[in-house]
């Protein structure tokens, strides 16, 4: 079996039976978009009272960024008391069956992933008809403001 990429030449990881290419599947997340769906609405999103209810599992302590493709919150998880990130997806991509599809297929291979480069992913879903993830709280610097500092290299 090859361990590197053919796309990139990058080197290949098998976690849980799955092979992939971390450099690629960096990459895919860091383009604008995977929604398939037509024109984007501006998207507001949910308050921190209607996540509480939500999930009430977890104290909802604050929004920290949103974008097109969803909003991430920094919360509590109450009965382990640990700290951990809730991104919440918009409405208008929930109605799109090709999309959660595809939603639920890469949580559950970034759920079965262990890697020091990739956030643990700890629970996935729909709550309250909200598509989510629920991961590691990485404190620092956005994805977006490292790569702005220093682009990332390719790995091989």
């Amino acid at each position: 079996m090859t361990t590197t990429c053919p796309t990139c030449n990058g080197e290949l990881l098998t976690s849980n039976g799955q092979t992939f290419c971390p450099a690629c599947l960096l990459e895919q997340g860091m383009k604008n978009s995977t929604y398939g769906g037509g024109p984007r609405i501006a998207w507001k999103p949910p308050e921190m009272e209607q996540l509480a209810a939500a999930f009430p599992h977890l104290e909802i302590l604050q929004l920290l960024g949103q974008g097109g493709m969803g909003a991430v919150y920094k919360v509590r998880q109450k009965e382990l008391d640990r700290i951990a990130a809730l991104k919440v997806l918009p409405g208008e991509m929930a109605a799109d069956a090709g999309f959660t599809e595809r939603f639920l297929r890469e949580a559950r291979l970034l759920a079965s992933l262990s890697h020091p480069h990739i956030v643990t992913v700890y629970e996935f879903g729909q709550g309250e008809g909200i598509y989510f993830l629920l991961m590691e709280f990485i404190d620092g610097v956005t994805l977006r403001q490292a790569l702005r500092a220093e682009p990332i290299k390719k790995l091989g």
